[in-house]
């Protein structure tokens, strides 16, 4: 039997005894519970974050029209009306009956049947800019059946060319290599911000649009066409004012990609299985032009479906909903959007009181779910899954719950490239205020787990599991100056590159999280190899001095790790030890529980020393800390060996999962075996990921 240690005496003492197997806690639970690890030492009651984001209320029993689509009724039309029995046979031809019914301010619903609908509504249900207030406050509901009413972008039959399997053309001589004719021409988007810092910020395959499903699963894209990044008189000028907010002056001519000729010359050099190339440009050699070539594992016969995105324009959203109170959108199901990288493929922009729940948004070429300019609105059992670009986000939004929401192994175009940042985010948001996200699970994300950027307020993120993602597991940055509060408590962050990220970040709370094992791994990479990172930025708009900031709070923690930093303080274009001091006055760390098999090494001192725990101690009395930090934490060595793919799960006896489960934070089970699955895969590793290019 294994000797128990000295936290797990701690736990036993204070009445939390370990059974030998302790069941999953699978089943979301809304209790946040206090001290579950039974850490001996109470918070200050002072420090306790209430969340304050208000609410939707709405009442569906006010709804006096229901509409109906049903494409697989023997009697379905769009000429019918849309009743039960004579139901729509189409989204889009539902909408003019629908948007009729609203502005007569008649609350409406449009219930779809399950089915697989190929078509994109976009602004089937705007209303038009006549409506009046009343009419833009109109109860509507949207509902389709939960995983079986599918909205897809993506079609066997695109403009009179056909993707079927019996379609392609066998290239001679080249076995599994097919061809077939390409109807877009897509030109690439270099991304945005170009102007303000001067280059495209999207490279190579990221510029690119295209998608390709054999038998339901992507195909990835190599790079045909190559482009160069042309700016006539350079970079525009960021203003302070809010984020993102760019002088796009008359005076400043805007750069723009430049073809530069073919990257891949012939397409028998395509080799690796599962990949295609296409050629659109119409600079390419006419040989080329217009065709897209594939390259198969086995033989084209042995495949039931070929589907390639649709496409409209570089913004192309299968759903907005947008410019309208008092709406809710049900269990629906939006996949295999093709659109410019940044494009969602479920936009909900410049609402009020609204709802979103059980619906999906997997595998798009771009985004899957964005709130912008919004406020008071729910996000709950929804999720955004193996998505090309980010999984979901809020910009610009006040007021929106995120509950029991999945967001994984997002952002793989990004990852063909090495384009892990700027953007990049399992969930990624800006400018918002009095946000919460609860039970939360973000694994094998090509990018961050959750990233808060730029001027956020008032953020909660609690009861939520982040794991595997291939930058921080959670990322705090840059408010103002007496900003925030943004808190980090009762999460578990685990086998990331970084654990928690917190960087010109005022107010900031990391409290009660088990932070473990954010070490790197399994990917070859090593810039950010610890559980903690606090990063110092002297910059304008930064942390000048502490009198301009409020206190980052670290406490009551796990930090635990078999090698690497616990703790690593870091600056940035500045001298690291002159500019210790300031971190000081900013950060209070104490009664955290420190874990690490080499007890010489778990704080990195500003000079580049490795310290224990005493000598970090030494090192603050030195610097003159403030307070006591750190005087009532306390460091055990980590007598466990963490057997990662076996971790959290329901028959793991390590004393992390058994932590994990007392904190009542949902694990998502099969995600993390299909995500040991893709690491024994090589899907984490070089050349997938192509470190040699990051740029950020």
């Amino acid at each position: 039997m294994k000797t128990p240690t000295l936290f797990t005496l701690l736990l036993i003492l204070a009445g939390c005894s370990r059974p030998s197997v302790q069941p999953p806690s699978v089943t979301p639970t809304a209790a946040h519970r206090k001290d579950a690890w039974g850490w001996p030492i109470k918070r200050d009651p002072q420090f306790e974050y209430v969340a304050t984001t208000e609410t939707p209320e709405l009442d569906e029993s006010i709804i006096r029209k229901i509409f109906h689509v049903d494409q697989n009724h023997p009697g379905a039309s769009d000429d019918n009306p849309g009743t039960r029995e004579q139901p729509f046979k189409t989204i889009t031809g539902s909408a003019g009956r629908v948007k009729a019914s609203l502005m007569d301010g008649i609350p409406t619903k449009l219930m779809i049947a399950e089915g697989l609908y190929r078509e994109k509504p976009r602004y089937a249900f705007q209303l038009p800019k006549t409506a009046t207030d009343d009419q833009r406050e109109t109860l509507f509901v949207l509902e389709g059946v939960p995983e079986k009413t599918i909205i897809s972008g993506a079609a066997e039959d695109i403009e009179g060319i056909s993707f079927r399997p019996g379609d392609w053309t066998p290239v001679e001589g080249e076995p599994g290599l097919y061809m077939n004719d390409w109807p877009y021409q897509i030109e690439p988007d270099a991304g945005p911000w170009i102007n303000t810092y001067g280059f495209a910020m999207l490279r190579r395959t990221v510029q690119r649009t295209e998608m390709l499903w054999v038998d339901g699963k992507h195909l990835r894209q190599v790079l045909g066409e190559s482009y160069d990044w042309v700016d006539p008189d350079g970079v525009a000028t960021m203003l302070d004012p809010g984020p993102g907010i760019v002088d796009e002056s008359e005076n400043n001519l805007p750069g723009k990609l430049v073809y530069r000729g073919l990257a891949l010359n012939d397409p028998t050099q395509l080799k690796d299985p599962g990949t295609f190339v296409i050629y659109s440009d119409p600079q390419t050699p006419e040989a080329l032009r217009g065709k897209i070539f594939i390259r198969l594992e086995g033989r084209i016969e042995d495949v039931e479906q070929i589907e390639a995105g649709t496409w409209q324009k570089p913004w192309s959203p299968i759903l907005v909903m947008s410019n309208r109170k008092n709406f809710i959108v049900r269990g629906l199901t939006l996949t295999r959007n093709m659109a410019s990288y940044f494009c969602p493929a479920l936009v909900i922009a410049n609402a009020e009181n609204f709802i979103v729940e059980d619906c999906a948004m997997n595998g798009n070429s771009s985004k899957g779910l964005n709130v912008v300019r919004s406020r008071r609105g729910i996000v709950r059992r929804t999720e955004a899954n193996d998505n090309a670009a980010n999984g979901m986000g809020a910009g610009q939004s006040h007021h929106i719950l995120f509950e029991d929401i999945a967001t994984h192994f997002n952002n793989y175009r990004g990852a063909w490239e090495a384009f892990l940042g700027w953007d990049a985010s399992g969930f990624k948001s800006g400018g918002v205020h009095n946000i919460t996200i609860r039970r939360h699970s973000s694994v094998g994300n090509y990018a961050n787990g959750i990233w808060y950027d730029v001027y956020c307020t008032h953020i909660l993120i609690e009861d939520s599991f982040y794991l595997g993602n291939q930058r921080m597991g959670v990322m705090i940055e840059f408010t103002r100056p007496n900003g925030g509060p943004q808190v980090v408590r009762n999460n578990v962050v685990a086998y990331n590159r970084t654990g928690v990220f917190v960087t010109m970040a005022a107010n900031s709370v990391v409290e009660n999280n088990l932070v473990f094992q954010n070490l790197e791994g399994h990917v070859e990479h090593s810039v950010l190899q610890t559980q903690l990172l606090y990063k110092f930025h002297q910059r304008k708009g930064g942390p000048m001095n502490a009198a301009d900031w409020e206190s980052v709070r670290v406490q009551h923690n796990i930090f635990a790790s078999e090698s690497g930093a616990l703790v690593d303080y870091m600056t940035r274009k500045s001298d690291p030890v002159k500019q210790f001091p300031f971190i000081l006055e900013v950060l209070d760390t104490n009664h955290n529980l420190y874990f690490l098999k080499d007890p010489a090494t778990p704080f990195h001192a500003p000079a580049g020393d490795w310290l224990d725990l005493d000598g970090w101690r030494s090192l603050l009395a030195e610097f003159q800390a403030p307070g006591n930090q750190d005087a009532a934490s306390v460091w055990e060595p980590l007598t466990w060996e963490p057997h990662p793919a076996d971790e959290f799960m329901p028959d793991a006896d390590s004393d992390t999962s058994f932590i994990a489960r007392e904190m009542e934070v949902p694990i998502p089970e099969d995600v993390l075996r299909e995500y040991w699955t893709r690491v024994e895969n090589g899907r984490y590793a070089v050349p997938y990921l192509r470190f040699d290019r990051l740029h950020d």
